[in-house]
């Protein structure tokens, strides 16, 4: 009895490590083992294919992970960064029962054109994911693999990318999972988000997840939103959070495109996979000469009362500058000062050279004791924060001026890649700002 009782212990520990020793056998795998993104820093996807549990590491702290880390079986993550004026690499590593699969990233610089990961055996590549076209395309946040309460990043693909801004909230937008309803991104009051496409955006449908708080109205710009469609021809759309209740969770979002050229250049998405020695997926890049657009509103500074705020990183609508600002929101415009010595709105990335500054003046302006005039500053540097306005040394060259009820727009002489604004004098209040740029 007792030597059957042994050799049936022999037995189980042999088949225990058989069935270990096979499984230890299994490797990692992830794909694609290369990944490009933007300077921008919209994501991209990468399939995990895993033998058991699994943990992902990064060499650098710049790249993020939706989850890092995962189940037996096949997983969806989605890998992104900062934003950079540099171009850098890293490694990411993918390891599951002491087996480790790893991938290389790299981000490029600047305006680069933003490309697709190299084809590899099959049919013919896809095009890169910088080249929209007329359609209808779902960005479902539940089915992206972010991890619970994780911050959502810029999401780009199909040449469309929605970016989630901060704005005058006190926490940045993340994707929440709710197990007796519908997750989502979480976006909260006075925070704004912003879609933008290089074909024009016709219309904007939003499904809502379980809303666990008093729910928050949301405005547009620009207008045409009536929960939960937003209807217009408009190459970039920027939603606020108003700031009565709680916040809103976003589920999905559908926008449809129509074949129209917006202007804008939103960047480059996931590029295709290519045929045998498929050719890379790219983005695009404005023609040379181009002009492009960018609008400066009240929802696109994030301001919204008579506080004064700061704010920083805000894209242009339509070209590759970067705004920074201090500026306040009352009468829903964008409200300037002259005192205190911060208030102003600088460029910090250029977006071309600089051709024209066109206001629309608010009617709240007051012409006492004088007019109200806003100055228009140039130079080839970047600005580094909104003090250099007012240190001679610091603010530029003065390109001219808008005077409030005799002018509405200055033509630019010369050559300047960028621009910065101030109150000459006193408080005014613009309704909306474009500077266009020549690329």
């Amino acid at each position: 009895m007792i030597r059957n009782r042994f050799i049936f212990l022999i037995s189980i520990a042999l088949i225990i490590s058989a069935f270990s020793s096979c499984n230890n056998n299994k490797i990692i795998t992830v794909a694609p083992e290369a990944v490009v993104l933007g300077a921008d820093g919209a994501g991209k996807y990468l399939t995990v294919e895993a033998p058991g549990e699994w943990v992902a590491t990064s060499s650098a702290d710049w790249v993020k992970l939706g989850i890092n880390s995962g189940k037996e079986g096949v997983s969806s993550v989605y890998v992104y960064a900062d934003k950079t004026t540099s171009a850098r690499s890293a490694v990411l590593t993918f390891s599951s029962l002491g087996k480790s699969s790893m991938v290389s990233v790299s981000q490029t610089d600047g305006f680069a054109p933003q490309g697709g990961e190299q084809g590899g055996q099959g049919g013919q590549g896809e095009q890169g994911g910088g080249a929209a076209s007329a359609g209808t395309y779902t960005f479902d946040f539940n089915a992206m693999g972010f991890s619970d309460q994780a911050e959502v990043p810029t999401v780009s693909k199909d040449g469309i990318t929605i970016s989630f801004e901060k704005g005058q909230a006190s926490t940045p937008a993340k994707w929440y999972s709710v197990s007796d309803g519908v997750g989502g991104v979480r976006v909260y009051a006075k925070s704004t988000f912003s879609i933008a496409s290089s074909k024009k955006i016709t219309k904007i449908e939003f499904t809502f997840g379980t809303e666990t708080q008093d729910k928050s109205g949301i405005t547009s710009s620009p207008a045409g939103y009536t929960e939960p469609i937003w209807t217009g021809s408009a190459g970039s759309v920027t939603f606020t959070v108003d700031s009565e209740g709680k916040h809103r969770r976003i589920a999905i979002i559908a926008v449809t495109l129509s074949s129209e050229d917006s202007g804008v250049n939103p960047g480059g998405g996931q590029g295709g996979q290519g045929g045998e020695g498929g050719e890379q997926g790219g983005g695009t890049t404005p023609p040379s000469g181009s002009t492009l657009t960018d609008v400066l509103n009240g929802a696109f500074t994030g301001a919204s009362s008579s506080t004064y705020i700061d704010w920083s990183g805000k894209k242009g609508s339509a070209s590759s500058a970067v705004y920074a600002g201090n500026s306040a929101g009352q009468y829903n415009s964008v409200q300037l000062r002259s005192k205190n010595d911060n208030s102003g709105i600088i460029t910090t990335a250029s977006g071309g050279t600089l051709t024209s500054v066109e206001v629309k003046w608010n009617s709240n302006n007051s012409d006492k004791p004088s007019p109200r005039v806003l100055n228009v500053y140039g130079k080839n540097s970047a600005y580094s924060a909104t003090t250099d306005l007012y240190d001679s040394s610091k603010q530029g060259t003065l390109l001219g001026s808008i005077t409030c009820g005799s002018s509405t727009s200055l033509t630019i002489s010369g050559n300047y890649t960028y621009v910065a604004l101030r109150s000459a004098e006193n408080a005014l209040y613009l309704d909306e700002i474009k500077i266009t740029w020549t690329k």
